[in-house]
């Protein structure tokens, strides 16, 4: 066959159904020709690494939440110990504030007391102030001088103590400016006792013997109970009378003394009688117990006053000494 004659070969056509897609165009084999582009797979590693960026912001602000949280709360507890501290600061700022009311209260009480008990200095009867209950107060209020309200009611203690000095200086003046009984008994015991000794003429109620003219009871050692009838028998005159009145308030001495009596006591073997005589006899200026009252110019009567006894020189210094060591004293606490 003739080349030349053989008809060319039909051309192909592509099928119209089937068109070439743009990817398998792109990626269609080209001799010598390199990839045009790379995009889609640095595409997917981009968002790998926003995906692993917005894990570790959310770690971070999770982290700086958490951070925030334990923060607050340490902030909160360090406010709560500081505002607690502070409650407490000045907690014991008004406490002792208050000690310091206190202690002027105390201070102001006791200074009070002392100058009351310096109006009363030298009264031969110690027992009128109560220097005991003071000291003891006194002592109490040191151990408790931290503890607040403590000391102020101490000083309530102490301003009873002194209200009580008070009252009784109160009832001896006026007791002192009046002789209500109109008696030289009661004279001799409103001088001697600076008023703070009372007459009562009911020794039989008294529970004194049955002849004694004059008594003193240790439930109140500051009344004497005398026997009105046996002091105006014809046989007493004045003396005798003032005799009796001394040698009473001598017991009342003795009872309100007890420390310097009992030193004193023993010069006499601890007879309080004889000492009283003794009292009496000294400060009259006596030398005997036996009386003679003239009733008339050819009568009288014949009298011993006292317990028997006259004591001697040395027992009357003994009496000096005694008076020396009683009464209020100015060693007085301080504050």
């Amino acid at each position: 066959m003739n080349p030349e004659s053989v008809p060319p070969a039909p051309e192909r056509l592509e099928s119209p159904e089937r068109l070439e897609s743009p990817e398998e165009h792109d990626t269609a084999p080209n001799a010598g020709t390199a990839p045009m582009d790379a995009a889609p797979p640095r595409r997917r590693r981009g968002r790998g690494i926003l995906i692993a960026l917005g894990v570790v912001l959310g770690v971070a602000v999770l982290a700086a939440l958490a951070w925030l949280v334990v923060t607050v709360v340490q902030l909160q507890d360090v406010i709560r110990q500081q505002t607690e501290r502070i409650e407490q600061q000045e907690e014991e700022i008004s406490d002792l504030n208050d000690l310091l009311d206190d202690r002027d209260v105390y201070a102001a009480a006791m200074d009070e007391y002392r100058h009351t008990v310096l109006s009363v200095e030298g009264l031969p009867m110690g027992a009128i102030v109560p220097a005991d209950d003071a000291q003891q107060l006194r002592d109490q209020a040191w151990k408790n001088r931290r503890t607040p309200g403590a000391l102020a009611r101490t000083a309530a203690s102490v301003d009873e103590l002194t209200a009580a000095i008070v009252d009784l200086r109160a009832k001896a003046d006026a007791e002192r400016a009046a002789n209500a009984s109109g008696t030289l008994m009661e004279g001799v015991l409103d001088e001697v006792g600076r008023g703070f000794v009372r007459v009562s003429f009911d020794i039989a109620d008294s529970g004194c013997g049955a002849d004694a003219l004059g008594c003193v009871s240790s439930d109140d050692p500051y009344v004497v109970h005398f026997d009105r009838t046996g002091l105006f028998h014809p046989a007493m005159d004045d003396w005798s009378r003032r005799f009796i009145a001394l040698h009473e308030f001598a017991h009342v001495l003795q009872f309100t003394n007890a420390g310097a009596t009992a030193t004193a006591e023993k010069s006499f073997g601890g007879d309080w009688e004889f000492m009283a005589d003794c009292y009496a006899l000294r400060e009259l200026d006596a030398w005997s117990l036996e009386r003679r009252v003239w009733v008339s110019s050819y009568e009288y009567w014949d009298s011993e006053l006292g317990y028997g006894q006259v004591c001697d020189a040395a027992q009357r210094d003994v009496i000096g000494t005694w008076l020396g060591e009683l009464g209020v004293r100015p060693d007085l606490p301080e504050t």
